[in-house]
């Protein structure tokens, strides 16, 4: 791993320190951020109406579909963030 330090010419606050930065990092602009976010949350919104609607199935809807109803069980107990 390369480690390069960016210095300023500009004068510093004293005890400001910059911090290494690696060669080839790319910073990801607020807007990227932003969209990863509001996708994230639009995954976990999709994860918890789906276990929802899991919930709702009873035994005979879980045997047609081939989910033992101890399977479907833990996945509606699963917070909306867990995978």
């Amino acid at each position: 791993m390369t480690v390069v330090t960016l210095r300023h010419r500009a004068p510093v606050c004293a005890g400001a320190v910059m911090p290494p930065v690696r060669a080839g990092a790319t910073v990801k602009a607020p807007d990227d951020r932003m969209s990863a976010l509001i996708r994230l949350i639009g995954t976990w919104i999709a994860r918890a109406q789906q276990r929802r609607a899991l919930a709702d199935l009873d035994a005979h809807l879980l045997h047609d579909l081939g989910i033992d109803p101890v399977d479907a069980a833990q996945e509606v107990a699963k917070p909306f963030w867990r995978a």
